[in-house]
């Protein structure tokens, strides 16, 4: 029964169907969370495996066509920009040709990344990533003269090539579908040579 009260006073739901009512937003905001962190880490595991593949078609379409990346060294704690930036997809596979490909001849690269640190802003659909990078370079020995048959052997060396950080923001551009607008690499190494 309805408390008495004003005529044509609308009373609130009960308390309960309210809680309720929160509890599904929340829920449902909270999977949006979710599902959105793992989109965006999903992203960022193509980017390294494609840049180590250096499949240049594959890897532009991880970006949004007005993509700004940029890549810096750290200079005593400060990011300092060390070339031009790369513009838009056809940026991106431009330096996969020109620059990676010659970089990497003859030697098969990991990169890797950790301590991958998300934020993501479910308003305006977009995400902030600031991931540790580890580039390792793979060299293959020639196999020794004298080897038994039958045996396996890997022979060759696995070095450390440099380190840094990804800073990069991304953007929904469908549902689930999430792409670079803005990259940057931030490595810890000077490089030792120039880009045209």
């Amino acid at each position: 029964m309805r408390p008495r009260g004003i005529v044509g006073l609308k009373y609130a739901k009960p308390l309960d169907s309210v809680l309720v009512e929160m509890s599904n937003e929340h829920l449902a905001r909270q999977i949006d969370l979710i599902n959105s962190r793992f989109a965006v880490e999903q992203t960022l595991a193509n980017y390294v495996r494609r840049v180590d593949e250096r499949a240049a078609v594959e890897l532009s379409e991880l970006f949004t066509e007005d993509s700004v990346t940029q890549l810096y060294v750290n200079e005593n704690g400060t990011d300092v920009a060390f070339r031009p930036p790369l513009i838009g997809r056809q940026g991106v596979i431009s330096a996969v040709h020109k620059q990676m490909n010659k970089q990497w001849k003859g030697k098969w690269g990991h990169h890797s990344t950790s301590n991958i640190l998300i934020d993501i802003d479910l308003e305006t659909r977009t995400a902030k990533i600031d991931a540790q990078l580890v580039v390792l370079k793979s060299l293959q020995a020639p196999p020794p003269e004298n080897v038994e048959e039958g045996s396996i052997l890997f022979l060759g060396t696995v070095e450390n090539v440099n380190s840094g950080y990804y800073k990069s923001r991304l953007r929904e551009i469908e549902p689930g579908v999430w792409k670079f607008y803005e990259h940057g690499v931030v490595l810890d190494l000077s490089p030792h040579y120039t880009f045209k």
